[in-house]
């Protein structure tokens, strides 16, 4: 079965939501819940993502994200795939949690974006869980107003607020109002479409990225995306030209007089969509889960150096605009 095209570009704002296989619950605790928001805090720093909302529900939940580089199915596949195998391991059970893969909608944001932000801070109320969906624990408005000061790092809140000129209040004013008529429509529709936003949007993004597709089948693989990702060998390139060392001692598995670059390139290899983990792995004769620990290393090593961060920010621009 061909999957649907993803819309990818940088800057751009989803809505992302997914169901348990046959409506089964996906969180089957308060502890499965931490364990996501964990992989929400990850991957914003993984994979460069912005998170401005989220809202968990037993069996299923929904996402506000903005994406930095055009890599949100890379992003999606590395939440939706750990968070699987850790609740796996942690109930002793075996098999896929999620009905497919994630629904992705593409958002008009100066027409669009507080209403869906508002559709999924009323989820709970909506579904009869809470009166004030403020007070439900598992959701990013509580951040907004009442528990502000509590917000964790990797929630941002503000680019919705700035609509309010920063007024939490007011914010709140317009969720208590409730959905809006075509925000419910939209998603009362039994398949959703993958864009909301006013004609002229959904015009401008159909032509930039469907123009001769119509009704034609595209894999996976070539999924259209706002710009050319670099190949693995022009990513090598990149780096070894950079630094003027050999191409051949990067790629030892042994590398430890080039430690820092085989660890930026590992680094530049995962912001890839182009290739899977194995893929990747194979080029540097590691395996992919090799590729992901090594690239967890690095980050951590960022952390403790703001110089190197600085760099290694200046040469991710240089390599993804």
């Amino acid at each position: 079965m061909v999957r649907p095209l993803r819309i990818e570009y940088e800057g751009a704002w989803y809505h992302v939501m997914n169901r348990g296989l046959e409506r089964k619950n996906i969180f089957l605790n308060n502890k499965h819940k931490k364990l996501f928001l964990d992989l929400l805090s990850e991957i914003s720093e993984r994979f460069q993502i912005d998170i401005h909302g989220y809202c968990l529900m037993n069996n299923h939940y929904h996402l506000l994200l903005k994406t930095r580089l055009s890599n949100l199915n890379l992003a999606m596949k590395h939440l939706n795939g750990v968070y699987t195998l850790r609740l796996n391991r942690d109930v002793k059970r075996d098999g896929p949690l999620f009905r497919g893969r994630y629904k992705s909608v593409l958002i008009d944001q100066e027409n669009y974006l507080l209403n869906v932000s508002r559709y999924i801070h009323k989820n709970p109320s909506e579904a009869k869980i809470i009166s004030d969906d403020q007070r439900f624990l598992w959701s990013s408005y509580q951040y907004y107003n009442l528990n502000k000061n509590k917000k964790p790092k990797w929630l941002i809140t503000n680019e919705v607020l700035n609509y309010f000129d920063g007024d939490s209040k007011e914010y709140v004013r317009f969720v208590e109002n409730g959905i809006d008529d075509k925000t419910r429509e939209f998603y009362s529709s039994e398949k959703i479409k993958s864009i909301l936003g006013n004609k002229s949007f959904i015009q401008e993004k159909s032509d930039k990225f469907f123009k001769g597709l119509a009704n034609k089948e595209i894999s996976n693989r070539d999924q259209i995306t706002s710009a050319k990702y670099p190949s693995l060998n022009e990513l090598l390139f990149k780096v070894t030209h950079k630094y003027k060392i050999d191409s051949d001692l990067i790629l030892k598995n042994d590398a430890r007089n080039c430690i820092f670059e085989r660890s930026l390139l590992i680094h530049l290899f995962m912001l890839n969509p182009r290739y899977s983990l194995v893929e990747k792995g194979k080029f540097l004769g590691i395996s992919g889960d090799g590729i992901s620990k090594g690239n967890k290393r690095f980050l951590n090593r960022l952390k403790l150096n703001k110089e190197m961060s600085k760099d290694v920010e200046l040469i991710r621009r240089e390599v993804y605009g």
